[in-house]
């Protein structure tokens, strides 16, 4: 019996060299845990080269239109929630996610808070829409990669 890997759409910010890395360090983790990724900097090429100036208005929506499909056939998502503000097109992500009923993994290794209660790391929207989420300041990639592969495993990837 062939059964297929599970996809897990990956989002959050891809202007800096920074965010960028961090993104494709966690592609490496859930591929290494077995799951399929779309990773939309490397797998849309949504990338400063494919945003400059000149870029169409046409393939702005192309890039839309294959992030939000790639979103409707994944399985899972994991979101980097760095950022004050959050990135709103990550957000955008979540909330999309969320409305298609996806487990959605919140990664967050930003020390500053941005919610408006006591124990709120980020906005209330976006923390509710996270179906777990891990607080990482100290920067331990061992436990994000720990964190990653246990929910991978909580929703059967």
């Amino acid at each position: 019996m062939i059964t297929q890997k599970k996809l897990i759409y990956i989002a959050g910010p891809l202007f800096t060299i920074q965010d960028r890395d961090y993104l494709f360090k966690i592609r490496d983790v859930v591929r290494s845990n077995g799951a399929d990724t779309f990773l939309p900097q490397e797998d849309n090429d949504d990338n400063a080269a494919g945003r400059g100036d000149g870029t169409s208005r046409q393939r702005l929506h192309k890039i839309f239109k294959n992030d939000y499909e790639a979103i409707e056939k994944a399985h899972a998502m994991i979101a980097l929630l760095d950022g004050v503000p959050l990135d709103c097109g990550t957000t955008w992500e979540i909330g999309f996610a969320f409305a298609k009923s996806k487990p959605i993994f919140g990664l967050r290794s930003d020390f500053r808070t941005i919610g408006n209660f006591a124990n709120q790391k980020i906005d209330l929207m976006s923390e509710a829409s996270c179906t777990k989420i891990l607080f990482s300041p100290e920067g331990d990639f061992t436990v994000i990669e720990k964190g990653i592969a246990d929910f991978l495993h909580e929703i059967n990837c």
